[in-house]
């Protein structure tokens, strides 16, 4: 026992906290551009005053004597405002103002009327071309995954310049006369065309899988390109370079590792809380519940100061960055929230010899069977998961894999007293069920 009571020091937790704050830092370096990119949360209003949650990347050399291209992305039902920022991001750095919009008004300035409200792509594209500092005949569209199907019946499709769709499902195809981009994964099967204005020259296909599609460093490329091509102004050379000279992926990576450090920061207060056992009940008690409540409420506290400070970071996963609490809380719900309980309880029993436990046998089974489910596409036309049949779990088998493998870690932070234990099973549960709320509420599609 005291050899794991000192597996985990105060020193250590310092030393995590420190690369915690550094690797938030230099997220927030690479996502302004290190300042050239001022980036706002802002409500856009539509003409029947609904408003919708946006976030706006405007370049510091935008202005009235600059006015720059903008592009919209609409990132669909699944989505929210932060979705995509990857991609709004390198466009920004390439002097392009850039809006992303949610695809749900989030409360209105009128009583609610009956009628369906403005598509937020009419409302998006009416703000962007009255900017006094973006230029009205050269605006750009993206729309993710279900966002083609919002853009399908906007009123202002054919009034942008430039318009690319990545990933959309066939039905979801905008029935319109203006040219479009349409990106697709070379292991999905791609969108039947209906006879009409869309075509096969429109198709440009990528080897990446559906769910990879917006991370692709060749998707980002061709994007970039093409709208430097179609809304390139006079002064424009002075912010195009390398359209592969990304920094989305480490963006991407380093917000998974923000989440995976706070992950063990929290595992290790619980250990430092509650290594120490004390003969009284009631002071055992407390120690152990503080063991849980802490590392919960620091978790909790963390997610809302680094979402909602002046410099705000996004915590979490490359696709899911995690949101407030006060926003998932309307996924709550008790029998769900148990089972994670029980599950992790399960996941936590007392290991062979200490070193060996069911978490670790649930680790390898799911990340077996994903990299079975990603590996044919390297080597054939077909993804493990349509050879197995399993095409809709190709999400939720890696997010188990990744948990298992987790929790494998997180284990042996704990001390081998019960109420160590006891606390690392609790407060890693609740945690791992608050990343599935955020998963239900922001998961793209």
């Amino acid at each position: 026992m005291k050899q794991n009571a000192k597996c985990f020091s105060t020193n250590l937790l310092l030393s995590l906290l420190s690369l915690f704050l550094a690797a938030a830092g230099i997220s927030r370096y690479i996502e302004t551009d290190s300042g050239n990119i001022l980036i706002h949360n802002i409500e856009v209003e539509s003409y029947d005053c609904y408003l919708y949650g946006a976030r706006l990347f405007r370049p510091l050399q935008a202005s009235s004597m600059n006015r720059r291209p903008s592009i919209l992305i609409v990132p669909g039902d699944s989505g929210n405002r932060y979705s995509g920022d990857h991609i709004a991001m390198e466009f920004a750095r390439r002097g392009f103002v850039v809006l992303t919009i949610e695809n749900k008004p989030q409360g209105t300035s009128c009583p609610i009327r009956t009628e369906t409200p403005e598509n937020p792509v009419d409302s998006a594209y009416t703000f962007l071309t009255t900017r006094f500092f973006t230029d009205p005949d050269r605006t750009g569209l993206i729309a993710l995954y279900s966002g083609a199907e919002t853009v399908n019946t906007s009123e202002h499709y054919e009034d942008f310049t430039s318009r690319a769709i990545i990933s959309p499902k066939a039905d979801d195809l905008p029935r319109s006369n203006a040219p479009v981009s349409i990106m697709t994964a070379k292991f999905e099967t791609a969108p039947e065309y209906r006879p009409g204005p869309i075509t096969s020259d429109a198709l440009t296909v990528f080897s990446a899988s559906h769910f990879g599609m917006i991370a692709n460093e060749g998707v980002i490329a061709s994007m970039l390109e093409q709208f430097h091509n179609d809304l390139a102004i006079p002064n424009d050379s002075p912010f195009w370079f390398s359209a592969f000279s990304q920094r989305a992926l480490i963006l991407l990576l380093l917000r998974a590792v923000l989440l995976l450090l706070l992950l063990f920061i929290c595992a290790g207060m619980g250990a430092i809380i509650t290594r120490r056992p004390r003969e009284n009940k009631i002071i055992r008690f407390l120690i152990t519940a503080a063991g849980v409540f802490v590392p919960v409420g620091f978790f909790i506290l963390t997610v809302e100061f680094m979402n909602n400070f002046l410099i705000s970071v996004r915590i979490g996963s490359p696709f899911h960055y995690l949101s407030p609490i006060r926003k998932i809380s309307s996924y709550f719900s008790i029998l769900p929230f148990l089972l994670f309980i029980v599950i992790t309880a399960c996941l936590n029993l007392p290991g062979i010899k200490g070193k060996f436990y069911p978490a670790d046998i649930c680790a390898i089974a799911a990340v077996l069977l994903s990299l079975f489910g990603f590996l044919p596409i390297l080597f054939g036309n077909y993804s493990g998961w349509e050879i197995l049949g399993i095409t809709h779990l190709r999400v939720l088998i890696p997010f188990a894999a990744v948990l298992s493998v987790t929790d494998c870690l997180l284990i042996r932070i704990a001390s081998n007293n019960k109420y160590s234990r006891a606390a690392s099973v609790f407060s890693t549960g609740v945690i791992f069920y608050i990343i599935y709320c955020n998963l239900l509420d922001s998961v793209l599609i």
